[in-house]
């Protein structure tokens, strides 16, 4: 079995080493003075975290064998979700083209870490 078959150890290997490199890449870019990258990054991580945790709740919580909620509260979830995320998105945007490229970066972080996990463990 490799981790792609194991939700919960790849969740915990993905949590694990985002955390870790956008804990690190905020250090770095602190140090350096690129603190308005280093917070759109961090903003960028959380964003995403949020966005597969609030889907992850909601399939737990509603998805049940034969019933009708999850489509609609899933399509009901897009009245609260989508301001949020355009108020997040337009905040971060204020913040001037660093603050961008940095969420920007965050976002795209767990992505390629999921990535590279899976080409490592598919080889």
């Amino acid at each position: 079995m490799n981790l792609m078959h194991q939700p919960e150890q790849l969740w915990r290997s993905l949590t694990r080493l985002t955390a870790l490199l956008t804990l690190l890449l905020s250090a770095i870019l602190g140090l350096l003075g690129a603190l308005q990258v280093s917070v759109g990054l961090m903003v960028g991580v959380l964003t995403l975290g949020g966005i597969v945790a609030f889907y992850a709740w909601l399939v737990r919580r509603f998805a049940q064998p034969g019933g009708r909620s999850f489509h609609r509260m899933l399509l009901l979830s897009g009245l609260v979700k989508y301001p949020v995320l355009m108020l997040v998105i337009y905040l971060v945007v204020q913040g001037g083209m660093p603050m961008t490229l940095g969420f920007v970066a965050g976002v795209l972080l767990p992505l390629g870490i999921l990535t590279a996990l899976a080409i490592r463990t598919n080889r």
